[in-house]
């Protein structure tokens, strides 16, 4: 009996062993999907007074001395900006901001502003949507903005980031980390409740996220009370994060939309009734690109499910429709 005593404790170290590496080695995988995806991307600011051009913020190089020459310098602005195109569209972004050493309370009260285009300049600058405001001003090395904390923005989801403040900015490195996801809603099968001009519900997940109706790429429905549209992810995914892109002319048709949401794949009217409600856009909103990362309607609570669908009462245009699933960024870093 002891022998079997012995061979079973053994069995089971060897089993927690197991176990210990493959959870190390799932967290080193995950690590290794996470990626600086502003690493020499391209930058632009307001102005530039010392050599500090905007690219400096990019350069992989952490250095706080400014006379090390990898920080930027911008001159006296009401306010003075930075940005940058990261020449796609990421979700749930991470954003480390390296202070200079010396006249490190310049940058405090800054700001965050996001676009979903590549609008990297004055007037992207003016109609960006804040995100996040350095409140209370704080004075810090290294600063690390994970989420928004301003209304409407609830995630940190763009192409375009901007960062101002007002008076001299100076940025010695600007890190955004992303994991590696995938837009799971690409070419799945759709379903709408009615076609009006062509506009298929295929076309919201052909990959062209082109906004002008008539550049093919939008669906559109009758009048219905409610139009509806739906997609068959073909599996369960948890925690995504969906991304719907509004046409460009007649952008208010969208506004109160509701997402719905199911396990299974009815992704057809009888589906949709006895779907759960999951987001409504309250109070109604007009933007080029939702982003939507979690529900506000109970009792869903986080975004899971298999079949998708977004309505509205009258006509539903969607331009593109991404659904991406991946690595919640605040769990591994």
């Amino acid at each position: 009996m002891q022998f079997i005593h012995i061979s079973i404790v053994g069995e089971m170290a060897s089993m927690s062993s197991l176990f210990v590496f493959i959870l190390l080695f799932q967290v080193f995988q995950i690590k290794a999907q996470i990626k600086n995806v502003a690493l020499s991307k391209p930058t632009n600011q307001r102005s530039t007074l010392e050599g500090g051009v905007s690219s400096r913020a990019v350069d992989g190089n952490t250095n706080g001395v400014y006379n090390g020459g990898s920080c930027t310098h911008t001159r006296q602005g009401s306010p003075s900006w930075w940005c940058i195109d990261l020449q796609q569209v990421f979700n749930n972004i991470n954003i480390n901001i390296y202070n200079r050493k010396n006249n490190q309370g310049r940058i405090r009260g800054f700001e965050i502003k996001l676009r979903s285009d590549d609008q990297c300049n004055e007037q992207g600058f003016r109609s960006a949507t804040s995100c996040y405001i350095d409140t209370p001003p704080t004075v810090q090395d290294v600063y690390t903005i994970d989420r928004c904390n301003q209304q409407p923005s609830r995630s940190l989801s763009a192409r375009t980031v901007f960062i101002s403040v007002t008076g001299i900015l100076t940025l010695c490195e600007v890190e955004i980390y992303t994991a590696q996801i995938k837009n799971v809603a690409l070419s799945k099968p759709t379903n709408q409740r009615s076609t009006l001009e062509g506009g298929v519900s295929s076309r919201a997940v052909d990959g062209n996220t082109n906004g002008v109706y008539n550049g093919g790429s939008c669906t559109h429905t009758r009048q219905g009370s409610p139009s509806w549209w739906c997609i068959d992810l073909q599996q369960v995914f948890n925690n995504i994060n969906i991304n719907i892109y509004n046409r460009k002319n007649n952008q208010g048709r969208i506004r109160g939309f509701e997402i719905k949401l199911r396990s299974d794949d009815q992704c057809n009217e009888q589906g949709f009734r006895s779907a759960t409600s999951c987001y409504i856009d309250t109070p109604p909103t007009v933007q080029d690109v939702y982003t939507i990362d979690r529900c506000n309607q109970q009792p869903s609570r986080s975004l899971s499910a298999r079949t998708v669908f977004i309505s509205v009462t009258g006509i539903l245009t969607l331009c593109e429709v991404e659904i991406y699933t991946g690595c919640d960024m605040r769990s591994v870093i």
